[in-house]
């Protein structure tokens, strides 16, 4: 069960870069994609490490899906990004949690080709997830939950088939080849936004001239976007490593275990707003405060579910 505690752990880690992401994305005005273009770039510096630690995968499958996953991954960030430029922290990232293990169990059934992964006791958790996703994610501003949803549903969707792509991968490679390739296709995703984004190319346009108005020349966003990107890249080894240890029929729990990730991130959000409201701006009233809490109630008591069973 090595899994579970360095799961959890990287969860923690992970509360922490979503509130850098909503200063980058939102008071920095970084835009999503280039965001994950970023992102991708970053990864690919792992092959600094090839004459060490190998190159090639054993078949062509391994090849294929650590591709695949990296691609996922930062086609996910994007959309993920997006979402935190529109909606509030909060609601954005256990309403993913909450899917992401629904499309996790359903793209496990795909790839071992049975579906014993699935009993009433995970079903039953499964609703929960959901329920709880939807409560939170809910405003009654007119079309705010349609606006939402949508690039929600997507974000689990590619977060979803990331993880258990390279769990297929790691059943057959060591960590360090799924690893790489993975992130070598989030090279490869980075390097079609620059081909197909315009506004990819612009932030990198600004950033090899030194333009005048790019985020990258204030220091306070520059220092936030490494320490951003430090505490990314910490946070995703070890839950890419919690998959590896894991085996592939429980990668659904390695992604349902970010309720641990809720209620810390719940926590720095309403401390954050109060205590620098120009840095992130998070709705906070009695009757919201009750919505968030059930909401993750619902999630909490699934993810129990979903670990009993």
């Amino acid at each position: 069960m090595l899994w579970l505690g360095v799961a959890v752990i990287s969860y923690f880690l992970f509360a922490a870069v979503s509130i850098l992401d909503n200063f980058l994305v939102d008071t920095a005005k970084l835009k999503p994609r280039a965001f994950a273009f970023f992102v991708g770039v970053l990864g690919t510096l792992l092959v600094l490490l090839v004459p060490v630690l190998g190159f090639f995968p054993h078949n062509a499958d391994s090849l294929l899906f650590a591709v695949l996953s990296g691609m996922s991954f930062i086609l996910a960030l994007s959309f993920l990004y997006e979402a935190l430029r529109l909606f509030e922290p909060s609601r954005v990232i256990p309403a993913i949690g909450g899917f992401t293990p629904l499309f996790s169990l359903v793209f496990t059934v795909l790839f071992l080709g049975t579906f014993s992964v699935f009993s009433l006791p995970r079903l039953l958790s499964l609703l929960l997830l959901a329920g709880g996703s939807v409560l939170i994610s809910w405003e009654k501003k007119k079309g705010a939950i349609f606006q939402s949803m949508w690039l929600l549903v997507l974000v689990a969707l590619f977060f979803a088939f990331s993880f258990v792509s390279i769990g297929y991968v790691f059943e057959r490679e060591s960590f360090w080849i799924g690893l790489l390739w993975g992130r070598l296709g989030g090279g490869i995703m980075a390097a079609l936004f620059f081909l197909f984004s315009r506004e990819v190319r612009e932030a990198v346009s600004q950033l090899a001239r030194g333009a005048a108005r790019p985020v990258w020349k204030r220091r306070t966003t520059a220092l936030v976007f490494l320490l951003n990107q430090g505490t990314g890249v910490a946070a995703g080894l070890l839950q890419q490593f919690a998959i590896f240890l894991a085996p592939l029929s429980l990668v659904a729990f390695v992604a349902a275990l970010q309720g641990v990730q809720y209620v810390l991130l719940f926590l720095l959000a309403i401390f954050l707003s109060y205590a620098f409201p120009r840095v992130l701006k998070e709705k906070v009233s009695p009757k919201i405060l009750f919505q968030k809490a059930g909401a993750i109630a619902l999630i909490a008591l699934g993810l129990l579910v979903l670990a009993l069973s």
